[in-house]
Order: C-alpha cells, then structure tokens, then sequence
C-alpha cells in the first residue's frame, strides 16, 4: 500500500476529479431519464467486467466486453432523441456549472386556473407535461401544434363537439406539442371501477415516461395528477399549483437558494471522487510494468527441400508487459522469437510477425514486436554426386614417392541450394599431413598407409544426403629408384 501510494502524483488527483466532476454532470443531466437506468446497467457491466479482468477470466471478460458494446448501441440507437434533445437544450455553460434544467418554465397558475374552471363545467380533458422522457413514441395519432398554452385553446380543445375532446394534449415548457394524442392505457388491475379510460390513460403515460398528467373527470368534477404510474387527488387550484410545481421542478425565484442547492448538488461529487480513488488504488496494485528486448529470430520449420537464403532481419523487437517484479527478473535468454517455415515455398516470402511468434515465461504478455513483418528468400535444395579429393600438405617421407591414392568412397552424394551447386565439383576432406607417413624399413619397395579423414562441406549450408562424413584414404608409397654413379 505503501508503494502504491508513492507512485501517487498530483496528475493522478487532477485526473480522478476531472472523471468524477463529469461523471456527477452526466448524472444530474439523466438522473430522471430511462436511460439513466441504461447506464448504471453499463456501469455496473463494466465493474464485473473489470473484476473479471483482474481474477484472471479469460472467457467471462471477453463475453462482457463483447456485451457491454452491444448494449452502449443500442442505447445510442434506442434514446438517440432523447439524448439528442438534452444536449441540444443544455447550454454549455449549464452543462459544467449549476443546475441542469431541460425544461422552460410555464405558468402553472394558469393551469390550475383552467382546470378547475372546466371541472366546475363538467368537461373532461388530459393534460401530459412532458418532461426530460420524450413521448413520440408512446403517443398515437393526434395533430401537431406549437402555439403556447391559453385557457381559451384549453377550452375549445375539450369542449364535447370538439373532434379532439377525448384524446390529451401533451404539453412542452409552455407550448403544445401536440391535441388529440391517444395515450397507452395502464393495464394495473387494483385501479378502482370509477376510473375508467380517461384515468387509465393519464396513468399509462406515465408508467412509461417520467411525464406528469392532468386528469379532470366529466361525471364527478374531480381533478387527479399522475406521476410514475400513481394518481394523487388534487382538492384546489393550490394543491394544484403545488403538485405541479414538485413534480416538474420548479423552483422559486431566489438566487440564494438555487445558488445552494448548485453546491449541495456539487457535494456530490465527493463520494464519486472517493469511489474513482479505490479503484485508482486498487488498478495502481495490479499495474503492469512496459519493458522492451532485442530477441534473435529463430527460423524453424525449414523443409529438406528449402534453404533460407536471406532474411529482412536477424532480430526482433519485443515489448513485453507484466508485474514490476517478473519484468525486471526477465532475462533475454529466456524470451524467444520465432517464425514458421514449415508451410512456405521456395520463393521472396513476406510474413507478419505476431505476438503470437513469441515465447515467454508464465504471467508476462506481449504488447508489441517489431517489425511486424519479416521478408525471407527461400531456394530450393538440388542433389548432385561430388568428387572427393584429399587435401595434401607436405612432402612424401623422404626416397619415397605417391604411387596412388584410393578414397573410399570416391563421391559422396551431397544437397544444398541451387545457386550454390551449380559451381561445385568436388568436396576436399581435411588436411592431411604427409611427413607423417613416414616408413621406417627403408629396404622396402613399397608400403601402405590408410586413414580415416573428415570431410569438409564447404559451404555450410552444403550437407551429406546419406550422412557420410568422413572417408577412408589409402596411399600406396613407393621407393625412388636411384640411378649408380658411373666410374671416370
């Protein structure tokens, strides 16, 4: 712990509260969203996703991973509108700095006003004020509008004759969206018989968005808002005036109280903050160290048939990661860099070069090799008979001469590269010594000397087909004869 906390900069600080002054933004722009329920699902995919990571599942991370990315899709695709309209409707200065506010205020005075005033005529109506939950796609039918909201318009839209009376009208910061809106109905069976369709309606909509109804019932002038699936009665035009007021957010015309609750909201970046710094302690434990090696490149694999003739590089460049403690005890003897030849064809062959061509000890991976591609010439391998000739150093021991010398085998059937074997003819053996075969009865005519001597397969990459790598040589010796000095 001590360790970890020691590596802790002032950057590090600055980092986790730029994450968590963001995180507590986006939280108070989509708290009373549907798809802020979205996103502490993801959230909360991407925690067991990252403690997956650490336990070592290789399988459940990579499930997770895939998931967590299908998901952020959809929601994209799903609240694309919804997210659209609240960065649209927030100003950027908003966005970072006080309290984010996607609805324009309205006269809810008024409405309480009309409302009551139709109650007391007996004339049904449904008001919806939507509020952060777009509704498009909960409402049906209806005809467009955009004019603000009057008592008059309220009026000639309910009234009995009106073609629109039985439908709501969905309201938007003060302007009407849309009249005659047929609204999804709950379907909830402990509702009392004497709320009929209208009631079910004002209740539906709002079992599917965060929006806030109005409902005036025409048999028994009673006046009900809706929120969150649930009816609150509303005796008076105060009561009223007030569940409106709660419900949409609104909030008196005092600078010194918005001003407070900007920092109570601010406050709550705190155990963000906290919560970010555990996890930086916990991710700063599991840390990974970044080291980097020159690795030889082993090429195997090679057919008989082939001869690697050059290469783009002897050598690779490894970067490799894992604990502080295993990177620094690696040694470069102990990483190796492969490539497989195993399948190529004589030829200018260009192959990729993967972390996946090199080895290394348990618990350190590969991040990294270059280059990432390595360009081989492979040429065939030819067969041919070749000569064996010995290698003669020296002079015959002395009145002694070289009568013939037999090798066994005289050829050796040798293989390498093409290009190699079109200029070679014979293969040498060793050097052999011949002040070495000296005889010591020198009464004799002749002798024999034999030896075994290893034969040199000159170039390397030039070997024996069958093995054979040395020869039996036997020197036959004879005596010089001397011609008598004739007398004067």
């Amino acid at each position: 712990m001590e360790e970890i906390l020691l590596r802790l900069k002032w950057q590090d600080v600055v980092d986790i509260f730029l994450i968590s002054f963001i995180i507590h933004r986006l939280y108070l722009l989509f708290r009373h969203t549907q798809a802020f329920q979205i996103m502490v699902g993801l959230l909360f995919l991407w925690l067991l996703h990252f403690v997956a990571q650490m336990m070592g599942l290789v399988f459940t991370t990579w499930f997770l991973q895939g998931l967590g990315a299908v998901i952020i899709l959809i929601v994209i695709v799903v609240f694309r509108n919804e997210i659209r309209e609240i960065l649209i409707q927030t100003s950027p200065l908003r966005l970072f700095w006080g309290s984010p506010s996607l609805v324009q205020k309205m006269n809810f005075a008024s409405v309480a006003d009309a409302v009551f005033g139709m109650a007391e005529k007996r004339m049904g109506a449904i008001l919806v004020f939507e509020r952060r939950d777009r509704l498009n796609e909960h409402v049906k039918s209806g005809v467009g509008s955009g004019g603000n909201f009057t008592t008059e318009l309220m009026e000639t839209v309910f009234t009995p004759k009106s073609p629109l009376h039985d439908g709501a009208m969905i309201i938007r910061g003060g302007r009407i969206k849309r009249m005659g809106a047929i609204l999804p109905l709950s379907t909830r069976l402990d509702l009392p018989i004497k709320y009929g369709t209208r009631h079910r309606a004002a209740i539906g909509i709002t079992e599917v968005s965060d929006s806030v109804a109005v409902v005036i019932s025409e048999e028994r002038s009673e006046v009900a808002v809706t929120h969150k699936g649930e009816l609150y009665p509303a005796a008076s035009e105060l009561a009223l005036l007030n569940q409106l007021r709660n419900l949409m957010d609104e909030e008196p015309e005092n600078k010194g109280r918005a001003k407070l609750k900007d920092l109570i909201q601010l406050s709550g970046i705190v155990p963000i903050f906290l919560a970010l710094f555990v996890f930086w302690i916990i991710s700063a434990g599991t840390q990974r160290s970044l080291i980097t090696l020159n690795v030889p490149l082993d090429f195997r694999n090679i057919t008989q048939k082939l001869e690697l003739k050059k290469s783009s590089a002897e050598s690779v460049e490894v970067q490799i990661t894992g604990s502080p403690r295993l990177a620094r005890a690696l040694k470069p003897e102990q990483v190796t860099a492969f490539l497989d030849l195993g399948d190529k064809q004589a030829g200018t062959v260009r192959i990729p070069l993967t972390t996946g061509n090199v080895i290394l000890p348990l618990g350190l991976d590969v991040v990294k090799v270059s280059p990432s591609f390595i360009t081989v010439d492979l040429e065939g391998r030819v067969q041919k008979n070749l000569l064996v000739r010995p290698n003669l150093q020296g002079r015959p021991p002395d009145h002694y001469t070289i009568h013939s010398v037999i090798i066994d085998p005289p050829k050796i059937l040798v293989e390498g590269p093409s290009s190699m074997m079109k200029g070679i003819s014979y293969i040498q053996t060793q050097p052999i010594g011949l002040e070495a075969m000296d005889y010591s009865k020198d009464s004799d005519p002749s002798y024999t000397v034999e030896q075994f001597v290893e034969v040199v397969f000159s170039p390397a990459s030039i070997r024996s087909v069958k093995g054979i790598k040395r020869v039996k040589v036997t020197f036959n010796f004879e005596a010089v004869k001397t011609t008598p000095a004739k007398e004067p």
